[in-house]
């Protein structure tokens, strides 16, 4: 049965990857398999929460988890809470984590996804906009103190380019070893190909080295034809005693 399941998705253009052989397919399928349960999984910080898609598959997948959802840009902010309001373990914030804390200008594009506080970057995925808002910036760590929270299990964090930045308002918590995984969107492998764009993976990898964080797999979501460019996640856990696995 599973060998013509197989053979017919082919020939429809589908192939069966069996998930649990495999790293890099599904960042929460490869979290499960270390922590051993999701009930494991407490406290997620979803960084670029965007509309909440994210947020809330987070909550679906960590049935006792509380998702802190930060989305800066109000429209967004909005369509945020309205996404999420029947599931209470999930926290919007209206604001965005940086390495300071303080207002600053965020460029807002056509697809909301796309929105970014880094200025000037010039790719397919970001035309010149003349559309911006200001919107209010805290460290990660500020964050974390504020709400009284000890470890955080997961900090997955999307905000285009600024997810050095993130990290380094992170510093405090990074360096107490309070964070067990780190999932991030990059789109370029070396500093030298982001210049005036978005970020490199060796940038925040050399980053979470220096904070003693181990590299485990990435993630391709997209592969751009036109410019050097694709975009993709990379996973990192924290080098600990706690997670001993082998597959």
């Amino acid at each position: 049965m599973v060998s013509f399941l197989k053979s017919f998705l082919g020939h429809v253009g589908y192939r069966v990857v069996n998930a649990r052989r495999r790293w890099g397919v599904d960042h929460l399928d490869d979290i499960y398999r270390i922590v051993g349960a999701p009930n494991k999984v407490r406290e997620v910080f979803d960084v670029g929460a965007n509309v909440g898609l994210t947020a809330r598959a987070y909550a679906k997948a960590f049935p006792h988890s509380r998702v802190v959802a930060f989305e800066p840009v109000l429209e967004t902010f909005k369509k945020l809470v309205k996404n999420t309001r029947s599931n209470p373990r999930i926290v919007p914030n209206r604001c965005a984590l940086g390495n300071f804390n303080g207002i600053t200008t965020c460029t807002l594009q056509e697809d909301s996804r796309n929105n970014s506080l880094l200025q000037g970057l010039k790719d397919e995925l970001h035309a010149s906009s003349e559309r911006s808002e200001e919107v209010q910036v805290f460290t990660l760590d500020s964050v974390k103190e504020r709400l009284g929270i000890g470890v955080l299990d997961l900090l997955k964090i999307d905000t285009e380019g600024f997810d050095l930045a993130v990290l380094e308002g992170a510093s405090e918590t990074l360096r107490r070893r309070e964070v067990n995984f780190v999932y991030f969107e990059f789109h370029h492998l070396l500093q030298r190909e982001s210049a005036g764009q978005l970020g490199s993976l060796m940038d925040v990898a050399e980053f979470l080295r220096d904070h003693d964080y181990r590299f485990l797999t990435i993630y391709t979501d997209s592969v751009h034809g036109h410019e050097s460019m694709g975009t993709y996640n990379a996973l990192f856990i924290v080098n600990s005693n706690e997670f001993k696995w082998r597959f």
